[in-house]
């Protein structure tokens, strides 16, 4: 297994960690996870930058890098409807987008064909983590009482939940199109 991989499936078992202290209660526990999730998103971003580096792309990792990315990415969403900070009709519809377009992948890949994300699928990604980030920022400021400096409207936790709706939103459009693309634009079925 070459770096690329290795560092994928330790992007994979951090999760859990992060997953375990979203349920906390505790502010040592939230940072954490927080700092936990940004290296995730470091990871993530390495561990392509090895495979390409190294010219080592295996099948392998074109197939698990986007399952381990929808793995990380719904644990933690999943987590964030249970704790209140994003309605679930958002998650479903995301998790059923992931699901198309993967079992899209899965079928190209059957095929002999190996489908590679384009830049806007990149976007869709950055935007899940970008949900992930300000629903961990909103949750650690909130439990620690930092960055709640109250003004007339809202204090700022409250901004990193509104932040985190509206990344949300904009998420699910991108996500839409990009599977809008996956079934009527890109030449998998044949």
């Amino acid at each position: 297994m070459n770096l690329a991989n290795k560092l994928m499936v330790f992007r994979l078992l951090l999760v859990i960690p992060v997953v375990i202290f979203l349920f906390s209660y505790n502010f040592g526990l939230l940072f954490t996870a927080l700092l936990l999730f940004i290296l995730i998103v470091v990871i993530d971003k390495l561990d392509g930058y090895f495979a390409r580096k190294e010219r080592k792309e295996t099948k392998f990792g074109a197939f698990f890098d986007p399952l381990i990315d929808k793995v990380v990415v719904h644990s933690i969403l999943i987590s964030f409807v249970v704790l209140g900070i994003i309605p679930l009709w958002m998650e479903l519809i995301l998790l059923a987008r992931d699901l198309v377009s993967d079992g899209l992948r899965s079928f190209a890949m059957s095929k002999g064909k190996i489908i590679k994300s384009r830049t806007l699928d990149k976007v869709k990604g950055m935007l899940e983590y970008g949900v992930g980030f300000f629903g961990l920022i909103h949750l650690t400021a909130a439990e620690g009482r930092i960055l709640c400096c109250y003004n007339l409207f809202f204090n700022t936790s409250t901004l990193f939940s509104y932040a985190t709706i509206f990344l949300m939103f904009f998420t699910i459009v991108v996500g839409l199109y990009t599977l809008y693309e996956y079934l009527f634009k890109r030449d998998i079925m044949k």
